[in-house]
């Protein structure tokens, strides 16, 4: 809450950080989102060290899951074109 610098920059790590979540099924990982293996434990963020990669959509995937993914990476691509006009650094690699 409040206007200026620090809060602009808090909002721009903080949103970045949010992008990165293995929950969003965006980026490529070792691990699979496979929901009916309930012992499988993925860590909170993916992995970025080599960079981010888009993770795939089969064949067959619905469209309704492609118009998600879609919607995700539309998002992300403004954030990145307004952090571009700010000329704000972004914690994505």
């Amino acid at each position: 809450m409040g206007f200026g610098l620090g809060p602009t920059l808090e909002a721009y790590s903080l949103l970045s950080k949010e992008l990165q979540k293995n929950g969003l099924e965006l980026w490529r990982t070792d691990k699979s989102f496979d929901s009916t293996n309930k012992d499988t434990i993925l860590p909170e963020h993916v992995d970025n060290r080599n960079g981010l990669y888009p993770a795939p959509l089969g064949r067959n995937a619905k469209a309704s899951i492609i118009t998600k993914v879609r919607q995700k990476f539309k998002f992300l691509g403004k954030f990145m074109g307004k952090a571009l006009m700010d000329s704000r650094m972004v914690n994505i690699r």
